[in-house]
């Protein structure tokens, strides 16, 4: 990074410090950068929120220094669509999140669509000292047991 680039982490007014503080991005944007020029920082519930994406949205593993970070879901969507997979994924998704210490889930509901092959997760979670739930979407595509 160059210095003219680094974060301003003073300009960061966090309501909880507890929440924590880090660089802004999205998977279309990357880093951002604030008005005057330097890596855009955020902090409270959407820093919170931005973690809570990047872990749902990383494979298991796919991190070599941290390799129990991640979604295990991704691994659920090579195996058969039974009886059971909605179950057993409800619970991945639960602990994959349970590394995630400033949350507490309330609900992960599942919706397939056999015909697109597509799995969609719904989870609402409280962001702790926060009074309403939040939500966030995450999907995944498969292929239907004997393809």
């Amino acid at each position: 990074m160059t210095a003219g680039l680094l974060p301003e982490w003073g300009d960061c007014m966090a309501v909880n410090p507890k929440l924590g503080t880090a660089l802004a991005f999205t998977l279309q944007e990357n880093l951002q950068i604030n008005s005057r020029g330097r890596y855009r920082v955020q902090d409270g519930p959407e820093n919170v929120r931005q973690a809570v994406w990047l872990r749902i949205h990383t494979p298991l593993g796919a991190l070599v220094l941290h390799p129990e970070y991640g979604n295990p879901v991704y691994d659920l969507l090579s195996e058969p669509m039974d009886e059971t997979w909605p179950t057993r994924a409800a619970l991945a998704m639960r602990e994959c999140l349970s590394y995630e210490p400033r949350i507490e889930v309330q609900a992960v509901q599942i919706k397939l669509s056999h015909e697109e092959r597509k799995v969609q997760f719904v989870i609402t979670y409280i962001v702790l000292g926060q009074p309403k739930p939040e939500n966030v979407v995450w999907e995944g595509s498969y292929e239907p047991a004997g393809v």
